[in-house]
């Protein structure tokens, strides 16, 4: 099979690229950030309840996270510069819906389909650092991932805010406009396209059919897992949806190997199994972590909700310091040290705060949540990129976007399970202790997982990635 595209040599064209890449990811990250500081006064202006704004948020996650599989399939097909710029465009256009629409039900398929020019985007921008990067370069894109990803949690709720106090949320999604459209002629100019498709095989549709229903089943049931509005018999059918349609995915994946939407073969390779489920176990434990500690800082330790905000920072500051200097240790020296700290240092932060949460210091509290910065920067560069590393050459590719499908299916259930353990541990109430109860609860439930994650990074080996000779 001959090589789709040249990797890019010239140090400005890959400087220009690699920008790229962190505005398509900045653009994605704000856009959900926005968002959830401007709930409450959406919720308002549309009359809705506080459980029904949820769909505000999950309509974009679904769609984003249940496309990007399919989306991949057909875009490492030769369409990698079109599904970026095509995914881009409909983003930005839905973004001026969504700001100019005010019936709920137009908002949220405004929001859908906002979502499925997201995974568009989303699913073409691993594509991007496994086939246009040097393979001595590849941690160091993943690394401006991790870092924009980290601006955007930073940047998100301060913009959010401050724009829906002085002008109005409508605004959140119409600065979307101008991103969009400057990085859709950045693409133009400097991703490469190629004309060579005919002799690549494209998706079965109806494997793409049930992995698209299995993951919406799948994140639906997560979102609303706790909802008590919603028909019990609504997350039951969830369930058994997703079991069956994720079933027989697997099952006709591995009868259509060559038009498998993604390939058993790399799935069970040991090595890249292990540090999946470690990657798994780290997301889990900082998704339920950035659940459940702004209510031990509200109601144990009587901070208000801005400097919630502030405090929380601390770590996303970090993991934008540190995710390039990971990176470049992973480009020189392999992603062994930071796919082991990434466990070990979510391992430290999860024992700070379990340990001191009954009296914590503020010391206590700014250097667990800078050690949980650091935390953040390795898996999202180095247990991220050792992934890679660790599946086949031809497979890396799709390596790197079932790793982002990862990603979004354990953040939700990270939220899930957090408030599972929180509820069984309380009796649901705010009071103080209450709160204080199952913080540790949920604490000491991460101690064990950040240990699995550790055992998982500690038994793979090291790889050094050769310098580029093309």
């Amino acid at each position: 099979m001959a090589q789709l595209y040249s990797v890019i040599e010239d140090r400005k064209t890959l400087i220009s690229v690699m920008v790229l890449l962190a505005l398509s990811t900045l653009i994605d990250g704000l856009d959900s950030t926005i968002v959830n500081v401007a709930l409450p006064t959406m919720s308002k202006d549309f009359g809705i309840s506080i459980a029904d704004s949820s769909w505000i948020a999950v309509a974009y996650t679904v769609a984003l996270a249940s496309l990007i599989l399919p989306f991949s399939r057909i875009a490492r097909n030769g369409w990698m510069k079109e599904f970026f710029i095509a995914g881009t465009v409909v983003f930005t256009v839905c973004s001026v819906l969504c700001g100019i629409l005010g019936d709920f039900l137009l908002f949220t398929l405004s929001r859908l389909f906002q979502g499925v020019g997201g995974a568009m985007m989303t699913a073409a921008v691993p594509l991007m650092i496994v086939h246009l990067l040097p393979h001595d370069r590849k941690g160091l894109g993943m690394a401006i991932l991790g870092m924009a990803s980290g601006l955007a949690v930073v940047l998100g709720p301060t913009i959010g805010g401050l724009i829906t106090a002085y002008l109005s949320w409508n605004w959140i999604f119409f600065i979307n406009v101008p991103l969009g459209a400057v990085i859709v002629l950045w693409a133009m100019k400097v991703v490469p396209g190629t004309d060579n498709h005919s002799e690549y095989t494209y998706p079965d549709t109806l494997n793409c059919i049930l992995t698209f229903m299995g993951i919406c089943f799948g994140l639906t049931f997560l979102q609303n897992i706790f909802e008590t509005d919603l028909d019990t018999s609504v997350v039951y059918l969830c369930v058994v949806g997703a079991v069956v349609c994720i079933s027989l995915m697997a099952w006709r994946s591995h009868s259509k190997k060559e038009t498998a939407i993604i390939s058993s073969a790399m799935i069970f390779r040991k090595d890249f199994a292990l540090l999946c489920l470690a990657f798994t176990m780290t997301t889990i434990i900082i998704a339920g972590t950035h659940y459940v500690l702004p209510f031990y800082l509200e109601h144990c330790e009587g901070y208000v909700v801005s400097e919630v905000g502030y405090l929380l920072s601390i770590a996303s500051l970090f993991t934008i310091v540190l995710s390039i200097p990971v990176g470049k240790w992973c480009d020189r020296k392999g992603c062994k040290v930071p796919a082991v700290g990434a466990g070990l240092f979510r391992l430290v932060f999860t024992l700070i705060f379990a340990v001191t949460a009954a009296n914590m210091d503020l010391i206590f509290l700014v250097v667990g949540l800078a050690v949980m910065g650091i935390s953040m920067a390795c898996a999202g560069t180095g247990l991220a990129t050792s992934i890679i590393h660790h599946s086949d050459e031809k497979y890396q590719d799709e390596a790197a976007t079932f790793l982002l499908v990862v990603n979004y299916v354990a953040a939700s259930f990270g939220v899930a399970l957090t408030s599972l353990v929180y509820t069984i541990n309380t009796s649901g109430s705010f009071h103080a202790g209450e709160v204080l109860c199952g913080f540790e609860s949920c604490m000491w439930f991460f101690v064990a997982l950040a240990v699995v994650a550790i055992a998982c990074a500690l038994v793979v080996p090291n790889v050094v990635p050769k310098k580029n000779k093309e």
